[in-house]
């Protein structure tokens, strides 16, 4: 979210917003990823059952903000959302980043929390090999059906 709200308020959100071919690109590029996270899931399910915790904290990290970078539809969020409290601001760049980093920091907090709960559920079935491997199907089912669904968007649009 972030690199979004500083793309927005560098002014470079709208330039590409308004190009179909980099919307086009990011949203291929987010497709293919996703399918590699659903590639990667049955992978993981078929070989290392019962050892979730293989992957790191940081690797997590990166695996969301990869999702969320080729994500076109945040850009539209803070296109459409931020500048519409700007008001009569002296300084509207300075007023875009603040509204920036409380969202930020909203996110932080909810996010934190999602996660927090999705350790202790993903900790419950860790050690379980059934229960690993029907981890790893589920999230490759999820990654695949939001794939489906980038691709039927660039398709209808």
């Amino acid at each position: 979210m972030g690199i979004y709200a500083l793309i927005v308020i560098a002014g470079l959100g709208i330039i590409v917003a308004s190009s179909p071919l980099a919307l086009t690109v990011i949203k291929i590029f987010g497709a293919g990823y996703l399918l590699w996270l659903a590639t990667g899931a049955i992978r993981s399910a078929r070989t290392a059952a019962g050892n979730q915790r293989s992957l790191v904290a940081g690797r997590w990290y990166l695996q969301g903000l990869l999702v969320s970078l080729t994500n076109p539809k945040l850009l539209f969020f803070f296109l459409a959302l931020l500048p519409q409290f700007i008001g009569e601001a002296s300084s509207p760049t300075l007023q875009l980043a603040l509204l920036s980093v409380i969202d930020i920091l909203i996110e932080f907090v909810l996010y934190g929390t999602v996660g927090l709960f999705a350790g202790s559920f993903q900790s419950r079935f860790a050690d379980s090999a059934r229960g690993g491997r029907l981890l790893h199907y589920i999230s490759a089912g999820v990654y695949s059906a939001l794939a489906a669904l980038v691709v039927v968007d660039l398709f209808l649009q």
